[in-house]
């Protein structure tokens, strides 16, 4: 473990002398342009994406006691309008700007581990998925590729409906989100640089007017458009992109920043704040903000709403603490932080497939150390894909070809994903899963006719009307009570009495059924009040004589 922590923190320096992360607000050297900052690699923004990533990552798989752990998207969310903020400001004021550059080094950073989590994806559902099942996948495969997984989702169900466990993809509405945003940032920045006085003014007006859509949809109790809709999420990146600005620039060019009084000085323009007490006070409020979210707030609150407001303002003042505040020096910036930092992204992508595929077979939730099991494993596999996928290909040269080819590879995993989709779920690679598949949809009650020779027939029971009967009569009976489902075993029975028609001549099947009726005795629905009447009836035929055995099914 020593050595591998000792490699984590080699590569964590190599990344920072090659591509420069973000500011250092509270140690910031301003350069001849202008007053902005140069742009330093700061250890304690990975040690708090390991936080925003295990508060996710627990609450997947440990939902009960880690409550309100989804809000580590938000933590995420405000770290990367910081650090991509600060590097469009950089990069504006020195006149290196390039959208190209900008798009191969995002091409680069994301395409790589989600491409290999899709393909992934798509090869665990042809064996465990059924067609239905695997039809879907294909269509969030291909949205997840052309990151509009979020909008797709949209149209499906909220985040926290019982549905939403059984999507493997569910997770990857956020990079939607976040690439959604990046699509038309730059070019909102390079429109509005050259107005000085107008960028603060800009990104005040986005964080305030998407802060209040998201306050106004908080309320309107769609779930599915508070949590995968762009417009209530924009904020967040937003005031990560305001963090970078008033930390970049130690000589604020707006007039608007440099009047703002000494206390709202210090805590939203970083690089005024040299103070350590007041950076040491910001990083422990801000820490405690976020734990507060983490582990209070829950899906019942109308989220995000009011209450993201914890998680987002948690994040800013810990970040516009800087890398000297102690908490961010000694418990954000350790080794082990730092290491799971450094593979939060990949072990983001890795851990809710696992978690959901495992639901999808057992049916259920897993189970404590199932769920432990599986996050282990991620975290191998996200440890695997950081070092043998992401690293080679977003660090070094040829950037312009491994973007070109990443775009490829992308392109490959959108077809395939649409593919699967509009192809039904690949029917044909279980035929056996079909015919179960089949008989989910089977409801006939039937017609009067002979089949293989045998009397089959609608009609009355011992006065329980509607009954099917296949068989030969005054035979041994086997009786099935239920509700509507029931039916859907007649294409079953019938396939069995044509596959075994010497034993069919001493038995009778008869099925009886009543839509929406609990199979029990003594048991009143007051939405249907014929079940009373039915049961009593059909629990008096199931001990005629000639019953010899009894079945009920039902949707319990």
């Amino acid at each position: 473990m020593e050595f591998l922590l000792a490699r984590f923190n080699a590569q964590a320096q190599r990344r920072a002398q090659e591509v420069p992360q973000t500011a250092s607000p509270s140690d910031v050297r301003a350069s001849s342009l202008g007053g902005v900052a140069h742009l330093d690699y700061r250890p304690d923004i990975d040690g708090l994406r390991a936080i925003a990533v295990l508060s996710v990552v627990a609450f997947h798989a440990f939902p009960a006691v880690v409550r309100g752990g989804f809000v580590g998207v938000d933590v995420f969310f405000v770290i990367s309008g910081y650090l991509i903020s600060g590097i469009l400001f950089t990069s504006l004021e020195r006149k290196r700007f390039s959208f190209l550059q900008f798009y191969a080094r995002r091409i680069r950073r994301i395409f790589p581990a989600l491409a290999l989590v899709l393909f992934a994806c798509l090869a665990a559902g042809w064996f465990l998925l059924f067609s239905n099942e695997y039809a879907r996948l294909g269509k969030h495969v291909a949205g997840s590729a052309g990151f509009v997984a979020n909008l797709v989702l949209w149209n499906e169900s909220g985040y926290f409906d019982k549905a939403a466990a059984t999507k493997p993809l569910l997770h990857i509405w956020s990079l939607g989100i976040e690439e959604q945003f990046y699509f038309v940032w730059p070019f909102l920045l390079y429109i509005i640089w050259k107005r000085r006085f107008w960028t603060p003014v800009v990104l005040a007006g986005i964080f305030i007017a998407t802060f209040w859509i998201n306050i106004y949809t908080a309320g309107s109790g769609n779930t599915a458009a508070d949590y995968y809709s762009p417009l209530t999420r924009f904020w967040e990146l937003a005031a990560g992109a305001l963090l970078a600005y008033f930390s970049l620039y130690k000589i604020a060019p707006n007039p608007l920043i440099t009047k703002l009084p000494a206390p709202a000085a210090r805590v939203f323009a970083a690089a005024a704040a040299p103070d350590p007490f007041i950076n040491n006070l910001k990083a422990m409020a801000g820490l405690i903000a976020v734990l507060l979210a983490v582990f209070l707030v829950d899906e019942a609150g109308g989220y995000p709403g009011w209450w993201a407001l914890l998680p987002v303002g948690g994040t800013y003042l810990m970040l516009s603490a800087g890398p000297k505040a102690w908490l961010n020096k000694r418990i954000l910036a350790n080794r082990l932080m730092v290491a799971v930092g450094l593979i939060s992204y990949p072990l983001y992508l890795w851990h809710w497939p696992l978690l959901s595929f495992m639901r999808i077979v057992d049916g259920k939730a897993p189970a404590a150390p199932a769920a432990a099991l599986a996050i282990l494993l991620s975290v191998v596999l996200a440890w695997g894909t950081y070092i043998l996928i992401e690293k080679p290909i977003r660090w070094g040269g040829s950037g312009a070809i491994k973007a070109l080819f990443l775009i490829a590879v992308m392109g490959v995993m959108a077809d395939a994903g649409y593919y699967v989709y509009i192809s039904k779920g690949v029917p044909s690679r279980n035929p056996a899963a079909e015919d179960l598949m089949a008989a989910q949809k089977d409801i006939d009650i039937g017609e009067t006719r002979v089949v293989a020779g045998l009397q089959e027939r609608a009609g009355t029971y011992h006065g329980l009307d509607g009954a099917m009967m296949i068989g030969t009569p005054g035979t041994d009976e086997t009786l099935l009570i239920g509700d509507s489902t029931m039916y859907q075993y007649i294409p079953r029975v019938r396939q069995y009495a044509e596959q075994h028609r010497a034993q069919m001549e001493h038995n009778l099947f008869v099925v009886v059924g009543l839509g929406a009726c609990l199979t029990l005795p003594d048991i009143t629905n007051p939405a249907s009040p014929a079940c009373a009447e039915f049961m009593d009836k059909a629990i008096a035929a199931a001990h005629l004589p000639s019953v010899k055995t009894v079945g009920f099914a039902a949707l319990w």
